[in-house]
C-alpha cells in the first residue's frame, strides 16, 4: 500500500500484517492478475471479460465501492487513498458521485 511508503521498512512485517497474520495460520490467499488472463491470445481480452462477468454473476466475485457524494470533497477523497482520513479506510474503487446520472 502507498501508506507503507514511508516506514523504514516497508517489506516488513509491520507492513502487511494481515499477510503475516495469513502466513503464520495457514490461511490461503486467493486471487488473480488480470493482466494473466488472455493467455491464449494475448491482447483478446473477450475470455477474461466473460469470465470476471461469469463469475459476478455467481456472486463469487465481490466488488467494493467506497461512495462519497459532492465535488467539494473529492480532495478529501484523493488524501484517503493514501492514508485514511479521519479514520475512514481506503477498501475497494473510490468513487465521488458529483451529479446525478
Amino acid at each position: 500500500q502507498i501508506a507503507y511508503y514511508n516506514l523504514k521498512d516497508p517489506l516488513s512485517a509491520q507492513a502487511y500484517p494481515a499477510t503475516m497474520v495469513a502466513l503464520t495460520s495457514a490461511a490461503r490467499i486467493e486471487g488473480f492478475i488480470v493482466s494473466e488472463r488472455p493467455k491464449a491470445a494475448p491482447g483478446d481480452w473477450r475470455q477474461a471479460f466473460a469470465d470476471l462477468a461469469g463469475w459476478l454473476d455467481e456472486g463469487r466475485l465481490h466488488v467494493s465501492e467506497d461512495v462519497a457524494s459532492g465535488l467539494e470533497n473529492a480532495f478529501d477523497e484523493f488524501l484517503t487513498l493514501f492514508n485514511g482520513l479521519s479514520g475512514r479506510s481506503n477498501v475497494g474503487k473510490k468513487v465521488v458521485d458529483i451529479a446525478d446520472p
